[in-house]
C-alpha cells in the first residue's frame, strides 16, 4: 500500500532540519510532499530544562542557538528568554530587534533545505539526479513565535509584532503567524474576537492550543475553539492546527483547513513537552482514539459484541483473512495483536484517518451530526472491560456531537 498518497505534507521540526539537515533534506526529496517549519522559537521562552537531558542542552536545540544566533543563544546559559528581552528600557516593543530576528528566522526557513548536503556525489553514483536537482523550499514561511497565553499579554503582543514585521520581510513568499494561546483564552469571546481582529491580512494562520485534549474538552472550549476557526476562515485563507486528530477533521465543518500529528501519537502538545517517543498504540475508528495495544486486545477479547467493532482497513483486513471466524473473541483478538507488527499499527492508523477524512469531505452537517449518533450507539453497547478506561466512552463524542447541535 502506498501510504504517501494518504497524506497531504510534512511539518517539519526547525531544530532537527538543523541537526540533520541531510536526512531531512532526503526524506523531503524521496516523498515529495510540501512541507513547512515550525521554527519553534518559543521552546526558548520556557522552561530551558523542557530541551535538556542530563543538565545539558540538547544538541539539536543547541544547533539551533547556533543557526539563530542572538537572543536564542543566549539561552545557552539555561536561562529563558522573556519578553523585556524584546523590549526597549522604556518598555516599548523593540522593532529593530524583532526585524532582525525576523530576517534569521525566515532565512533559516527558506535556504537551510537548500544547503549542499553531498547528495549530488551519491546523485553521480546512483544515475539519481533527483537527489540534488529538485529545489526544495516550503509551501509557507512562519513568523516566530512565543507562547503568548491570552489576548493582551506581553508575549501576545510580542507575538503579534513578529507575524507583522514578517509579513514585511516575507517577498513572494507567503507568511503564516502561529496563535499560540492557552485553553483559557478561548473561554472569553471577547478575547477571540479580538485575536481575529488582530491577525487580519495574512496568508494563512497555524493555530495552537496548549495541551488541548480532544478526549477531554468541555463544550464551552469546543465553543470558543470553532469561533476562532470559524472567524480567521472569513479572511479566506488557509487555518491549520499544528496538533490534533478527529474533532480538528471535525471542524474542518466549520473553515479549518487541517491538522499535523505524529503517526499514532501527537494529537496534542504541551508548550512545556519534554519529548518522548510512542509505543504501539491501536485506534479504535468507533471511538476515534488510540489506545494502548494491550487495552485494545483486551477490550476486543472481551465478547463478540467488542470484537464486532475490529478495523477493517486494507492493514487489518490482510490479518483478519488469515484467522479462523471459529474462534472465540478472546483467541481471536490474541491472534490478531500477535500478529500486529510496529509497522501495521501505523500504517492501520494511516489508513483509518485517511478513510475518516474522506468520509468526512463528502458529508453536510447533518450528516456528520448523524455519524456521530451511530458511533455514539455503537460505542454505548459495548461489553465493559475490568477498570472500564475512559477512553472507551462515549463521553467526547457527546461533546463532539455539540457543535452539530
Amino acid at each position: 500500500m502506498n501510504l504517501l498518497s494518504r497524506y497531504y505534507g510534512i511539518t517539519i521540526s526547525a531544530h532537527m532540519l538543523s541537526y540533520t539537515p541531510t536526512s531531512v533534506i532526503q526524506l523531503l526529496s524521496e516523498t515529495g510532499k510540501p512541507f513547512f517549519i515550525d521554527p519553534m522559537t518559543f521552546v526558548f521562552g520556557r522552561n530551558i530544562d523542557n530541551i535538556s537531558r542530563g543538565n545539558k542542552i540538547r544538541r539539536s536545540y543547541k544547533k539551533l542557538m547556533d543557526d539563530y544566533g542572538s537572543p536564542f543563544s543566549d539561552c545557552t546559559s539555561g536561562i529563558r528568554l522573556k519578553p523585556s528581552r524584546f523590549q526597549k528600557s522604556n518598555g516599548e516593543i523593540d522593532d529593530s530587534l524583532i526585524i532582525d530576528v525576523c530576517k534569521r528566522v525566515l532565512s533559516f526557513q527558506q535556504k537551510k533545505c537548500r544547503m549542499n548536503t553531498g547528495f549530488a556525489k551519491y546523485g553521480k553514483l546512483l544515475k539519481d539526479k533527483s537527489l540534488f536537482s529538485r529545489s526544495l523550499s516550503p509551501e509557507f514561511l512562519v513568523a516566530p513565535y512565543f507562547f503568548a497565553g491570552y489576548h493582551g499579554s506581553e508575549w501576545y503582543r510580542i507575538n503579534l509584532r513578529f507575524a507583522e514585521q514578517a509579513k514585511t520581510l516575507k517577498g513572494s513568499a507567503k507568511l503564516y503567524p502561529v496563535i499560540c494561546i492557552s485553553k483559557d483564552a478561548l473561554l472569553d469571546e471577547t478575547q477571540v474576537s479580538n485575536i481575529v481582529e488582530d491577525y487580519e491580512g495574512f496568508d494563512g494562520y497555524l493555530i495552537w492550543i496548549d495541551d488541548l485534549d480532544e478526549e477531554t474538552v468541555s463544550s464551552e472550549l469546543l465553543d470558543g475553539l470553532k469561533k476562532l476557526i470559524a472567524g480567521l476562515a472569513t479572511y479566506g485563507n488557509p487555518v491549520y492546527s499544528l496538533y490534533g486528530g478527529y474533532l480538528c477533521d471535525l471542524l474542518g465543518k466549520f473553515g479549518l483547513s487541517g491538522y499535523s500529528s505524529g503517526i499514532c501519537y501527537g494529537e496534542k502538545r504541551s508548550v512545556d513537552a519534554k519529548g518522548g517517543g510512542a509505543g504501539n498504540r491501536y485506534y479504535v475508528p468507533t471511538v476515534h482514539v488510540k489506545i494502548s495495544e494491550d487495552l485494545a486486545n483486551a477490550f476486543f477479547a472481551e465478547s463478540n459484541k467488542n470484537k464486532n467493532l475490529m478495523c477493517s482497513c486494507p492493514t487489518c483486513s490482510e490479518i483478519h483473512d488469515g484467522l479462523s471466524p471459529s474462534l472465540n473473541s478472546k483467541g481471536y483478538s490474541d491472534l490478531f495483536f500477535a500478529q500486529m507488527d510496529f509497522f501495521d499499527f501505523r500504517r492501520h492508523f494511516v489508513s483509518v484517518k485517511f478513510q475518516e477524512m474522506n468520509a468526512l469531505a463528502t458529508m453536510n452537517k447533518s450528516q456528520v451530526g448523524a455519524l456521530l449518533d451511530k458511533d455514539i450507539q455503537a460505542i454505548s453497547n459495548i461489553e465493559p472491560i475490568s477498570e472500564h478506561p475512559s477512553e472507551l466512552t462515549s463521553y467526547h463524542l457527546r461533546i463532539w456531537r455539540t457543535l452539530f447541535s
